[in-house]
């Protein structure tokens, strides 16, 4: 796409405008990285999920050139490729300079690279790791593969400016802006350093040199509480984390299970206790993907209805009504502080709360 046409079209079009300054910044294009040392030879990519999954390394283009299978040349991928990479690599091998993590070195024109460390396209619509993990296990095998994933972006990021340091005749050094963050493309609002990469790449396009010490970022990361065996996005940006993807039915179960732990939840407790004290725990609760309206359904239920220990056996009902969170302003405002949820339920969770919960068990 564009950021992909970006990286491979830049020296083209330097060559047709020798008396102008032709430079690029490839956007979320980085596709791909190249695989660990640990996982498949270069010049491939890493290995996709499936094999992952079962304790194997390989990808579609590593078996298809395994099998013996010829790469074909369909869409005429060499013309836009560099000659001397296609030069250094074999004929059965000349898709290996179509990668970023191989063509960079043969690029002669200054770039600037943006590209998240855990890209989802790359991780969920490229290589099929599931969104939405069934269980536990494949919840560990998919936080697995995200790492992974992100070790080796930032492997292909770190040799980028190693040879970007060491061999490169360019005018000026190349940039790279690499956050901490499960998605496709990088937000203005996240920065490393206090910087974003929009003032980032305005000083290093005109060379102005006030921000030169931080043209080259690649975020490092600690686990995150929680998940102390895993190394995945922890840029401080709320829309950088991984979080599976869980159904409307199960952010209410969630919601409702932390309400119980938190102390929250009592079998015909009142209403104004159960809300005052997710007041006082609303950081634990937004984590558990809470909303307000979400916290007042599951509050006023419990003031009428047994609460069972674990929840077996029960289930919230509702009646069917539309209302949003500014009809919760009068239990939500600055006289209550602590309390406050981003986003409220809209109509068509709660008619899919309405049609699923009598029937189903939530908690």
């Amino acid at each position: 796409a564009g950021s992909i046409g970006a990286l491979f079209n830049v020296d083209f079009l330097a060559d047709k405008l020798p008396n102008a300054t032709v430079k690029a910044m490839p956007f979320a294009g980085w596709y791909n990285p190249g695989a660990l040392s640990d996982d498949l030879p270069e010049p491939y990519y890493p290995s996709d999920y499936a094999h992952f999954a079962l304790g194997t390394n390989g990808n579609p283009l590593y078996d298809m050139v395994q099998e013996g299978v010829t790469v074909v040349d369909i869409w005429g991928l060499k013309e836009s490729v560099s000659p001397a990479c296609v030069e250094d690599y074999s004929d059965d091998e000349w898709w290996a300079c179509t990668s970023a993590h191989i063509a960079y070195k043969y690029i002669r024109s200054p770039l600037y690279v943006v590209h998240t460390q855990y890209d989802k396209n790359q991780i969920f619509t490229q290589n099929l790791a599931p969104e939405s993990p069934a269980n536990d296990s494949e919840s560990d095998t998919v936080k697995r593969y995200v790492q992974m994933w992100g070790n080796a972006t930032r492997e292909s990021l770190k040799k980028m400016i190693m040879e970007d340091n060491l061999f490169s005749g360019k005018v000026h050094k190349d940039g790279v802006f690499s956050a901490s963050c499960i998605t496709h493309g990088t937000s203005k609002g996240v920065t490393i350093n206090g910087y974003s990469y929009e003032e980032l790449v305005h000083d290093w396009f005109f060379q102005n040199g006030e921000l030169e010490d931080n043209y080259q970022l690649i975020e490092s990361c600690t686990p995150l509480e929680g998940n102390e065996e895993y190394v995945i996005p922890c840029n401080v940006k709320t829309e950088c984390h991984y979080k599976p993807f869980t159904s409307e039915k199960e952010q209410v179960k969630m919601c409702a299970k932390r309400l119980y732990f938190e102390g929250c939840l009592a079998s015909f407790g009142a209403s104004t206790d159960c809300l005052e004290c997710a007041k006082e725990n609303s950081k634990a609760l937004q984590q558990a993907s809470c909303t307000a309206n979400m916290v007042t359904k599951i509050c006023s239920y419990a003031e009428t209805n047994e609460i069972a220990e674990e929840f077996e056996g029960s289930s919230i009902k509702t009646v069917e009504r539309d209302f949003n969170t500014e009809d919760l302003s009068g239990l939500f405002n600055s006289d209550r502080p602590g309390l406050t949820f981003s986003g409220g339920v809209s109509r068509s969770i709660l008619f899919s709360l309405v049609a699923a919960v009598a029937s189903s068990v939530f908690f």
